[in-house]
């Protein structure tokens, strides 16, 4: 495993825990995993979002997709919008998804050629 990130977000309904890490041989990324699961007293509990992929050799070069960005809480209505960063040959995309009845549900995509 060459890269690891753990990412906390707290709202004020719940906490969740947002994994990703990746196989990476040299600068190129074979593979990658994200996960987000929900933090109860400390602990993963639930898990409500899961990616991943293997990557082909043309994308490896560019990196694979779901590198955590961000959150905010833009209805203040205590569930989060998460900022996704997807690296590509199409450019660089960023997706905004939003937690929503205990899954992650896509919003839109900006950034890159097919934007």
């Amino acid at each position: 495993m060459k890269q690891g990130n753990l990412y906390r977000i707290v709202s004020p309904k719940k906490e969740y825990v947002v994994v990703r890490y990746s196989i990476q041989i040299k600068a190129e990324e074979k593979s990658y995993h994200t996960s987000i699961y929900e933090l109860e007293n400390e602990s993963l509990g639930k898990k409500i979002f899961e990616k991943f992929e293997v990557l082909h050799n043309e994308q490896a070069f560019y990196g694979g997709k779901y590198h955590f960005i961000d959150a905010f809480d833009l209805d203040e209505d205590g569930a989060p919008i998460l900022i996704w960063h997807h690296n590509g040959y199409d450019g660089f995309v960023n997706e905004f998804s939003k937690v929503k009845n205990d899954k992650v549900e896509p919003m839109f995509l900006t950034g890159g050629d097919a934007c």
